[in-house]
């Protein structure tokens, strides 16, 4: 049965991230975890669809939260502020999805030496920062 639950992280600052982390709890073996990054907006139905097709693939797949909890675009102008605050601070926006693959790696689901990311959008750009910075992933689309 695919489980679907939110995973809550959080920085050295206390800042606080909320993911929904989805897995299929047939599978007994841990699994390769799949970080899915969101579009400009924030987290949506969308990434948390894909992470959900991710897990029905035999994947643990996980809607991370570049932004903080709660925090979502209401339109293209807050998009674009939401996005640049990390655009303009690219050393915290690795930190954010270093902080996201920690959360996902420690997941009982997962297999912590098989992690991957798929983007789309500003997510895009996301997951190639991530593997542009040398960290040990196994790939990014």
């Amino acid at each position: 049965m695919i489980i679907k639950e939110k995973l809550p992280y959080k920085d050295d600052k206390a800042n606080q991230f909320e993911g929904i982390i989805v897995w299929d709890n047939a599978i007994k073996d841990p699994r390769p975890g799949i970080l899915v990054s969101h579009m400009w907006g924030g987290q949506s139905d969308f990434e948390v669809d894909k992470a959900t097709e991710l897990a029905k693939l035999g994947y643990v797949g996980f809607a991370i939260d570049n932004y903080g909890k709660g925090r979502r675009a209401n339109g293209p102008e807050e998009a674009q502020k939401l996005m640049d605050e990390l655009n303009n601070n690219r050393p915290l926006l690795l930190e954010r999805m270093l902080l996201a693959i920690e959360a996902l790696k420690n997941h009982k689901a997962v297999n912590a030496s098989q992690i991957g990311a798929i983007g789309f959008c500003f997510g895009g750009k996301c997951v190639l920062d991530l593997a542009r910075s040398g960290i040990a992933i196994c790939g990014v689309v």
